[in-house]
């Protein structure tokens, strides 16, 4: 019997399904008639309507050919471009890389990976040389140190970190060779203080993260583990002359490393300081082109200033970046509201210093107006004619305190709110006008202050006791004479309600009972900063002084002649200091 192949197995299994598919049919008839009667008959399913004929499809027509797409011609260009710098000799190449700064190199071998192969070869070193050199202040890349001329330009030109890549705006360690961001600073330093002996790792000196005023020496992580790890290796070893030589090694190891990094830290602090200079003299070209696009526009150069403490005024004008017609058209509503508001601020300001000149110019001649006015009245002694003097009309300043009486005056601050006083000091202008101005008002000034002596006499004057006589100016000792206008006459020639005032018991006081201040007119009326409808006539303290008076023998006498007699009124026991300090007080 010859053996069955599987390929006869497969046909042989195909015939038997297809011959017992065929007899099937035969099948179920025979089991049909073997069925017997007491099984129920279906019943006859329902004629189907017979299928009309479909009619013959016709051949579908073949799909439109595609049109074939063009290239696009910009991508087209750049290829070609491309094309013709990779089919370019790289002996012509290199010679061009001779030429470019590091950055430049750094920059195109980032342009496809035809490049980077080309340029991140070991055999492409001479070319970053080269580039080094066109830099000539550059100190080369360390031959000590672990660190390809890529590497070393990368971390001197490119802010980015040199574990991670991330973006890291500080400047290289010129120390410690590497450029950290924030997360690769704080995990990969280490403190100084922390290492055993700092003499053996190379340590640089940087700021504490988040203390910009405190710095501290750090060094690397790996570094320090590595050299702890040798240590305790020698020790352990009890070797103390390898120990020795390995630290001399490692110390000198460290003395190199700095040396090495004096001309690049130099290097590095020179760059910065230029780069600063630079965008300073950027922000300043831009600043001084809105400053005068802004002055052709109407605005006044010192509506620029008082923006220091603005950021968006510092970003929009101290701004490196070039000033074009799109930055320009973007920024100028921005600008016009802050100018809008500063000039609003500037002339205020310059209002309120107007106003406070004017204040102080009032002042100060008010101060010398007052120091100007000649006494009320004085006394002086009968000893080398009793009119010598008569017509002397100098400042109240000038003449022995004891021996004046004062005028009565009004404080600055309550002449401030005399509506004359404040109309004009309100009414803002220029200050050549106001000094113009004011030396014409002056007389009209001097008018309201004689009116306001005028006032208060007469309020005094009704205050007084009906029965209140005029004092006796008559004395033996002293010439007494008062103010007239601009000249001086005897005392006697004053009015005799104003005389009734100089009486030695005509007292008043600014407030009812009898702890009240007493006032004497008119000279404790000098700078008198009430009103002179609070004025009270003090009857209880005219009693006791009319007592007094009675007592003396001077019923009728004057304030003037008691104050030019203070001496006389003074004790045995009163000291020569005690008796200067209350030589000028009330009698």
């Amino acid at each position: 019997m010859a053996p069955q192949t599987r390929s006869a197995m497969r046909a042989v299994g195909a015939t038997t399904r297809a011959s017992s598919t065929r007899s099937l049919p035969s099948q179920k008839v025979k089991a049909s008639k073997s069925q017997t009667p007491i099984q129920k008959r279906k019943a006859a399913p329902k004629l189907k309507s017979k299928p009309k004929p479909e009619p013959e499809s016709e051949p579908e027509p073949e799909p439109a050919r595609k049109r074939a797409r063009r290239p696009d011609a910009k991508r087209a260009r750049k290829d070609v471009e491309t094309l013709g710098l990779k089919n370019m000799p790289v002996e012509v190449l290199i010679e061009i890389a001779r030429y470019v700064v590091p950055v430049d190199l750094i920059m195109l071998s980032r342009v496809n990976k035809f490049f980077r192969e080309l340029f991140m070869d070991k055999r492409s070193a001479t070319i970053w040389q080269s580039a080094l050199q066109n830099l000539p202040e550059l100190p080369p890349c360390p031959t000590d140190a672990n660190l390809c001329e890529p590497q070393y330009v990368s971390m001197i030109f490119l802010n980015r970190c040199s574990l991670c890549g991330r973006y890291a705006p500080r400047e290289m360690d010129p120390v410690l060779l590497v450029r950290f961001c924030a997360r690769c600073r704080d995990r990969e330093l280490v403190d100084l203080e922390r290492v055993t002996d700092p003499s053996l790792v190379i340590s640089s000196k940087g700021l504490v993260p988040g203390k910009s005023n405190q710095s501290t020496l750090w060094c690397l992580y790996d570094e320090a583990r590595a050299v702890k790890i040798k240590l305790n290796e020698l020790t352990k070893a009890e070797d103390q002359e390898a120990l020795n030589t390995w630290k001399d090694e490692q110390r000198e190891i460290v003395k190199k490393r700095r040396r090495v990094a004096e001309p690049l830290s130099k290097w590095l602090k020179t760059r910065a300081r230029e780069r600063e200079e630079e965008l300073k003299r950027l922000k300043a070209t831009r600043a001084a082109e809105i400053g005068s696009r802004l002055i052709k526009l109407g605005w006044e150069r010192l509506d620029f200033r008082g923006f220091e403490d603005c950021k968006q005024w510092q970003s929009m004008v101290y701004n490196p970046k070039p000033l074009t017609e799109k930055v320009w058209d973007d920024i100028l509503p921005y600008l016009l509201e802050h100018l809008e508001v500063n000039r609003n601020r500037r002339l205020e300001e310059e209002r309120a210093r107007r106003f406070s000149s004017r204040q102080t110019e009032l002042t100060s001649w008010l101060a010398q107006f007052r120091m100007e006015l000649p006494p009320f009245a004085r006394a002086s002694y009968l000893e080398g004619g009793a009119l010598s003097g008569s017509t002397d009309n100098r400042s109240a300043s000038e003449f022995v305190r004891s021996m004046v009486l004062y005028q009565a005056f009004p404080t600055v601050p309550q002449i401030r709110e005399w509506a004359q006083f404040k109309e004009f000091t309100n009414n803002d202008m220029p200050h050549e006008q106001f000094l113009v101005v004011f030396e014409e008002k002056k007389h009209l000034f001097e008018e309201l202050f004689a009116t306001w002596q005028r006032n208060l006499e007469e309020h005094l004057i009704q205050l007084l006791p009906n029965d209140t006589r005029p004092p006796d100016f008559t004395s033996a000792t002293f010439n007494m004479v008062a103010a007239l206008g601009r000249s001086v006459g005897p005392i006697s020639t004053l009015p005799e309600g104003v005389s009734k005032l100089l009486r030695a018991d005509a007292i008043f006081s600014t407030a009812p009972g009898d702890g009240a201040k007493l006032y004497f007119y008119p000279h404790h009326f000098r700078d008198f900063s009430g009103s002179t409808h609070n004025v009270y006539y003090n009857s209880k303290a005219s009693e006791i002084a009319q007592a007094l008076l009675g007592a003396l023998g001077l019923p009728d006498a004057s304030y003037l002649a008691l104050r030019a007699e203070a001496e006389t009124f003074r004790c045995g026991r009163c000291p020569p200091a005690v008796a200067m300090r209350m030589a000028g007080s009330n009698w």
